[in-house]
């Protein structure tokens, strides 16, 4: 009837009355079954729950014991595979967020962009997971988003941000920059070139620099 303590308090009275019978043996075997289809029963009941509170550390811990009770189980298996994947790709989604000025860069932007269309499949299973995209995407619009630099001078230095390009000859100029680190150099024949490092970040006041080639070489 499934009563596993009914069942043991039965084996062990029929121990004690034959304690020779081969029944013992098939009776033994078949409570230690039961035993093992109540302990995998309840650990897919566990599963469901930690997937019902999107707990997929609790789902691959709990698939893996399974597996341990029955070997090769079809559905601790594939429950496994995907908390595995759920937990790597939300610890790798946090990484990429965790440093939005790396995200300006094109190719970890690309790499990103890449890693969201590989794993938007997820959101459909885990909504924190979900929230961690959403997470990336804004930070990601953020980090792609010019930010605006004024750029002040004489009209004789011949600006260049390195890397980058020219801004050229000006008395005071706006231009538009990803977010980053920069390094704007004055140039002026007979003068020393002069440099400026400039960090751009969103959410800080628009910078303004003043670069001039005063020093005669």
């Amino acid at each position: 009837a499934g009563n596993i303590a009914q069942a043991e308090q039965n084996v062990r009275f029929a121990k004690g009355v034959f304690t020779t019978r081969k029944e013992l043996k098939a009776a033994s075997e078949r409570l230690d079954a039961l035993r093992q289809t109540q302990r995998t029963h309840t650990l897919k009941a566990s599963v469901e729950k930690a997937i019902v509170a999107d707990d997929w550390t609790a789902v691959l811990a709990q698939s893996e014991q399974g597996l341990g009770v029955i070997p090769n189980d079809a559905y601790f298996t594939e429950q496994k595979a995907l908390a595995k994947r759920i937990t790597q790709a939300t610890a790798k989604a946090k990484r990429f967020a965790a440093n939005p000025k790396r995200l300006a860069d094109a190719n970890i932007h690309d790499a990103a962009k890449q890693f969201i269309q590989d794993n938007i499949i997820l959101t459909t299973k885990s909504p924190a997971f979900a929230a961690e995209l959403q997470h990336l995407q804004s930070a990601m619009k953020t980090a792609q988003t010019p930010i605006a630099i004024t750029v002040n001078s004489d009209r004789r230095t011949e600006i260049f941000v390195l890397g980058v390009g020219e801004v050229g000859k000006t008395s005071g100029k706006t231009i538009n920059l990803p977010q980053g680190d920069y390094i704007f150099e004055g140039r002026r024949k007979g003068y020393r070139n002069k440099r400026i490092e400039v960090s751009l970040r969103a959410g800080q006041p628009q910078q303004s620099i003043t670069l001039v080639c005063d020093e005669r070489i």
